[in-house]
Formats: structure tokens, sequence, C-alpha cells
């Protein structure tokens, strides 16, 4: 689940799990960093991660 907490906080929640922070203003208030759930892309190499800005903006549009 996407959610926006206040203006511009965003937040994920995997089903029945932990409610991630996808920004820093959701970690300010908070919530903890997505970085466990966070998947490496496999094309990228050298432990960069996938891009998570469409979720972050996805989920600013709901604020």
């Amino acid at each position: 689940m996407l959610r926006c907490r206040t203006r511009s906080g965003v937040t994920f929640q995997p089903s029945g799990g932990v409610e991630y922070a996808l920004n820093g203003s959701a970690q300010t208030m908070g919530y903890p960093k997505v970085d466990p759930i966070w998947r490496l892309d496999p094309g990228l190499g050298n432990g960069l991660k996938v891009d998570i800005s469409a979720a972050i903006t996805a989920g600013q549009a709901l604020c």
C-alpha cells in the first residue's frame, strides 16, 4: 500500500508488513527506511538499488 502521510511524507507497506518511508519527509516522521526491502538492480551492479522515484511521485500525488 502506497500512502501520503501529511503533506509530502510517502510510505509503502507490503501486505501485512512494516510501513516504510520512501522519502526523507516520511523518515523524519519516524517511519523506518525502506532499505531492508529495497531490491538491488541486477543490471547496474555495484550494490545500486532499483529506481523508486516513480513510487515516490505517485505517493506525493496522493497528498
